[in-house]
């Protein structure tokens, strides 16, 4: 898949929000989080599709370095979403995001996966 100036941007941002302390010791590296929401993984989603910001809360395993999150979001007709998604750590080079959705039209589907790998 070719990615847009923006796309790439988005998904370089997500890299520095999902990866802070990944630069040190492998172990080490844990996603953003919002002290006010009790330690709770916090992602913002947005794009060119529609002007709607999606806002996810999830969960760090730090066994299986994986954030799982929820959230619900409108899209430009005004269906409501409800979605989840997984932000898994691989290394301190790789990071892989999924992203699934649903509505009460739609069963749950995949709707986007990004791979980010640090350039070497």
């Amino acid at each position: 898949m070719n990615l847009t100036p923006l796309a790439g941007a988005l998904a370089l941002a997500l890299v520095v929000l999902a990866l802070p302390a990944a630069a040190g010791d492998d172990k080490t590296a844990q996603p953003t989080h919002d002290q006010m929401l009790e330690q709770q993984s916090v992602s913002d989603w947005m794009d060119t599709l529609g002007t709607g910001i999606m806002r996810d809360t999830g969960t760090w395993d730090a066994a299986t370095r994986t954030v799982s999150s929820t959230g619900t979001s409108k899209d430009p007709m005004g269906t409501t979403w409800t979605t989840r998604s997984t932000t898994r750590l691989e290394s301190a080079d790789r990071m892989v995001f999924t992203m699934y959705g649903k509505n009460e039209d739609v069963s749950e589907m995949k709707m986007m996966e990004i791979v980010c790998a640090r350039a070497k």
